[in-house]
């Protein structure tokens, strides 16, 4: 044997190696429990962090001139959106969304599923 190569016992390989395997057996275990058997619960949280109500008040005061009289008033304006993608069924969801702004069902479909987003 040549004095340059260097020599490594086998029970220290066969250690590094099966420390080895063994950290990557652990990291596809945690993978398996994430992916796999958490799947529900990290998809709904995900769902909830993409998807929640947004309500914000945004009082604001009224602006008057000098004689007290309003120039600028306080109104409240409501937006609903509707991403056409994410519709799972489109005509429930529109006939809900219907109800909310008293526009008849046909009108919100055409509205919604022509126009490209």
């Amino acid at each position: 044997m040549l004095k340059s190569e260097i020599y490594v016992p086998v029970n220290r390989r066969n250690t590094a190696f099966t420390v080895v395997i063994l950290l990557f057996l652990i990291l596809f275990v945690k993978l398996y429990i994430l992916m796999i058997h958490s799947y529900e619960e990290y998809r709904s949280k995900a769902d909830y962090n993409r998807i929640r109500p947004v309500i914000t008040y945004a009082p604001r005061g009224n602006i008057f001139d000098r004689n007290g009289n309003v120039l600028a008033a306080n109104t409240s304006i409501y937006t609903i959106s509707v991403v056409k993608d994410e519709l799972t069924n489109p005509v429930k969801e529109l006939s809900q969304v219907s109800g909310y702004l008293d526009i008849p069902l046909k009108t919100l479909k055409v509205l919604v599923l022509t126009i490209v987003s």
